[in-house]
């Protein structure tokens, strides 16, 4: 026979009374300064549940929870924060994600304070977000050069403001105020119960980010790659994971031809991880790094790139190689292009077509097997032609002369 729901109500609100005097017994038998809340009676009727909180980050994030986005130096990770703080600010798009209106407190630790509001400004206007409302939801705390503990940071928040007064504090390092040891469990867990007094009293989300540790991360989970103690990785409600990614050659060349990529002066390709402890898991997120935003690879051209998990040095090393045999291969499909069934074309003709300074030509021609320059004895212009093995012994024209405006009857000067 089943129990009544008002006799079930009953029998909740006795357990929870009755918790609340053992805790108060053990802590008084304990001398604790004081008590730990109450144990709970399990609900089972849906009706009585209590209601959860809201979506800040739609499908990643509930109110008064707690993010870290982790990921190697350098990774662009305070420009992402920053693209959050505004999506938050505004009730937009951050990435790939829905994110409720609320107002925000970004603290920030690195940055100099003009150049904070400067990045501000730069991502709102590439986000063509509503400049009245970032006016209005976003505040920022510059505190570079402020040696500040989390402790510190958290009672004068507490001073400052009441609940409700931010619906997210973002913190941007988190070493910047951490005590103790990184590499210490119970210090790390002292640091995350400080970050869950802070969502509990201003009733806010609180986001933080964290440096990869040094060395290979190949065989480590994602919630594993923060540096320090493993409670990095679990103590968090969500955490998100940036790895770069290696690109391979031609990669960078074929994303240019997307409208939307073609005018970016530098790309570099990330992979986002996701570890949820209120949602279900998600498949990795790739990432094209065009600055000062992080956007979806709609190209899916990052799909089959791995990641680099050696260091963002090692990266960096892997994509500057894949960027130059991509640059020689773009100048080798122009000259291609030009020469056609002919024997040369101008060298400012290539220039032009690539959109190239002079110098840029010349150094990427120099890593090129298939192509050379010379000069036109005639007009004494330089000339790119098809190189062969014979060339350099038999033309009397080296690269360097033609870029010296030398020809083999002596200075010609340069088109």
């Amino acid at each position: 026979m089943g129990v009544s729901k008002d006799a079930y109500m009953h029998d909740v609100e006795a357990a929870n009374d009755a918790a609340s005097v053992v805790s108060e017994d053990i802590a008084a038998t304990k001398g604790l300064a004081s008590a730990l809340p109450p144990f709970q009676q399990a609900i089972v009727l849906r009706d009585e549940l209590p209601e959860m909180p809201a979506e800040v980050i739609e499908g990643v994030l509930l109110e008064t929870h707690k993010m870290l986005l982790t990921g190697p130096s350098k990774a662009g990770k305070t420009w992402c924060l920053i693209n959050l703080a505004v999506s938050v600010a505004t009730g937009g798009w951050w990435i790939d994600f829905k994110c409720a209106q609320r107002k925000v407190l970004y603290v920030d630790l690195e940055t100099d304070p003009r150049t904070l509001q400067k990045r501000v400004s730069r991502v709102a206007e590439a986000k063509s977000a509503d400049a009245q409302a970032v006016r209005e939801n976003l505040v920022l705390w510059p505190l570079r050069g402020k040696s500040c503990s989390l402790e510190e940071i958290a009672a004068e928040l507490f001073v400052r403001c009441k609940a409700g007064d931010f619906g997210m504090v973002i913190i941007d390092p988190a070493y910047m105020v951490q005590d103790g040891d990184e590499n210490n469990a119970k210090d790390i867990r002292e640091f995350f119960a400080r970050l869950d007094e802070i969502c509990v009293n201003l009733e806010c989300t609180v986001v933080i980010s964290h440096h990869h540790s040094k060395g290979a991360q190949g065989l480590k989970s994602a919630i594993d790659r923060g540096s320090g103690s493993g409670v990095f990785g679990r103590a968090p409600d969500a955490v998100l994971d940036m790895t770069e990614l290696v690109l391979e050659p031609g990669t960078l060349e074929m994303a240019r031809q997307s409208h939307k990529l073609a005018d970016a002066k530098r790309l570099t390709g990330w992979r986002m991880s996701f570890t949820l402890r209120e949602f279900a898991q998600k498949d990795p997120l790739d990432l094209w790094l065009v600055f000062p935003l992080h956007e979806v690879d709609h190209t899916e051209l990052l799909a089959d790139c791995k990641p680099n998990y050696g260091g963002v040095s090692e990266a960096r090393k892997l994509r500057t190689e894949a960027e130059n045999l991509g640059k020689v291969a773009s100048l080798e499909g122009v000259c291609d292009r030009l020469i056609g069934q002919g024997e040369s074309c101008e060298r400012e003709e290539v220039r032009k077509s690539l959109g190239w300074s002079l110098p840029t030509v010349r150094r990427w021609l120099e890593d090129s097997t298939r192509f050379e320059q010379t000069l036109d004895p005639k007009t004494g212009k330089a000339l790119i032609v098809r190189a062969t093995v014979n060339d350099a012994a038999t033309s009397g024209l080296s690269s360097s002369a033609a870029d010296n405006g030398e020809g083999a009857q002596g200075v010609l000067p340069m088109a």
